[in-house]
């Protein structure tokens, strides 16, 4: 994933060198320490927090502004009234989920 996201940063400047580029951070999810394991119950890669860290860390080397919605969002579907009034499926905001990202977003783009 690291050097996949080197190569993505590389391509976006490349292609849209006058452009603003930001990325965002997923949400926490039920099942984010959940992750491909090998038949010896090894973890392949990293749990969901280990990605955002490589997201802050690559887009922090090329200068692009991240928005992190993994510590900021302020939902965490495995506190069950959050869950419940924000992302019912455990990973999917819902309408009242996703006017909290917008408000998230919105205020991070104005402040850039």
């Amino acid at each position: 994933f690291y050097g996949a996201l080197h190569v993505l940063c590389t391509k976006l400047i490349e292609r849209y060198p006058a452009a603003q580029i930001v990325f965002m951070t997923p949400l926490h999810r039920t099942s984010e320490d959940d992750g491909p394991f090998n038949e010896y119950g090894v973890r392949l890669s990293t749990n969901l927090e280990g990605y955002v860290n490589i997201i802050a860390e690559v887009c922090a080397y090329y200068a692009i502004p991240v928005l992190d919605l993994y510590r900021t969002s302020g939902i965490q579907p495995r506190v069950p009234v959050l869950r419940e009034r924000y992302m019912p499926d455990g990973l999917h905001p819902n309408d009242a989920g996703h006017a909290i990202l917008a408000n998230k977003l919105r205020a991070f783009l104005e402040h850039m």
